[in-house]
């Protein structure tokens, strides 16, 4: 009897050997795929980084791995332009760690406004950046909070005794192309068309004008309401590739209220005079804008005309017989 009994308990031990083995390898095989998941969780947030999924909604897609080299769709958006302004001379100043930091500290103030009103930052452009949005609306009031942002940013940096620095924006709405370009080697996103470029150029205005935020006239005229913003006329600019100028607006919600009460007190009478400048009026302008400096002494926008009329009012006298 014990020649028939030994097979069947070897057997069982066989048995038990197996299922001991095979719930060994079901375990292993769970943490691999835990593992492996988490991997493809970190590359795609690392994806993400570089490939926002915003980015991949405006191609109508959330998977990057079905994006391809050439793919696009062309709609009408506003790009918006946010550059740092002055940056460069500072930087010269600073060490190399320094020099990132304050970077960062203030690229930082860009994403949350951003992403909150439906945006995509593009890409980032040394000290500055260029981001996306469906609507004028959402662009404006991005640009807006950013704007507080900073000002905040600015206040602590003030305490520490930390330089500060301003940011520039510029708005325009229109048409533009946004899809993949590059190489089998490497792709990027990005956007292209005429909007693009007079939003840039619009940005650039914002240190001539010394003011922080400026918008075209077609972004003016995509607003849903006008009156709910701070807004008033800036210039009429040449762009090129373009036949006709283009009207640049200021926005100024965001400035100090010593400074944004004096612009909206004396509207009117800034309103007057830069139709004079580019109506060849320039002692008119300057009679009028030396009543608005009696209100909005502070203005830069303000200096910008009072010089062109007495440039062009001198160019005149010169050239009489």
């Amino acid at each position: 009897m014990a020649a028939l009994t030994a097979p069947r308990y070897t057997s069982r031990m066989s048995e038990d050997s197996s299922l001991d083995q095979l719930n060994d390898a079901i375990l292993r095989t769970r943490a691999e795929h835990r593992t492996a998941m988490a991997a493809l969780r970190n590359t795609q947030r690392a994806y993400g980084h570089f490939v926002p999924k915003s980015f991949l909604n405006f191609l109508g897609t959330t998977d990057i791995s079905a994006i391809q080299l050439g793919d696009f769709v062309e709609m009408k958006t506003s790009i918006m332009f946010a550059d740092i302004q002055n940056f460069t001379a500072l930087a010269e100043e600073l060490k190399s760690a320094d020099v990132f930091a304050t970077l960062n500290t203030y690229l930082a103030q860009y994403e949350a406004p951003i992403h909150g009103h439906s945006g995509v930052i593009d890409k980032f452009l040394g000290d500055g950046a260029l981001a996306i949005f469906r609507t004028a609306d959402d662009a404006v009031a991005a640009g807006n909070e950013m704007l507080e942002r900073v000002a905040r940013v600015n206040q602590d940096r003030a305490r520490l005794g930390l330089p500060t620095l301003e940011i520039g924006i510029g708005i325009n709405t229109g048409y533009s192309a946004l899809g993949v370009i590059g190489n089998a080697e490497r792709l990027e996103t990005t956007v292209i068309g005429d909007s693009v470029n007079v939003a840039a150029r619009i940005q650039d205005l914002t240190r001539r004008f010394g003011n922080r935020m400026l918008i075209s006239e077609t972004t003016y005229l995509n607003l849903d309401d006008t009156a709910s913003y701070a807004i008033r006329f800036a210039d009429r600019i040449e762009v090129k590739g373009r036949t006709r100028p283009v009207s640049v607006y200021e926005v100024f919600d965001t400035e100090r209220e010593q400074t944004r009460t004096p612009k909206i007190i004396g509207l009117d009478l800034l309103e007057d005079a830069v139709p004079c400048y580019h109506l060849g009026y320039y002692q008119k302008g300057l009679d009028i804008l030396a009543r608005y400096s009696s209100i909005a002494d502070a203005d830069p926008l303000a200096r910008v005309y009072m010089e062109r009329c007495r440039v062009r009012r001198g160019a005149e006298a010169s050239s009489l017989p």
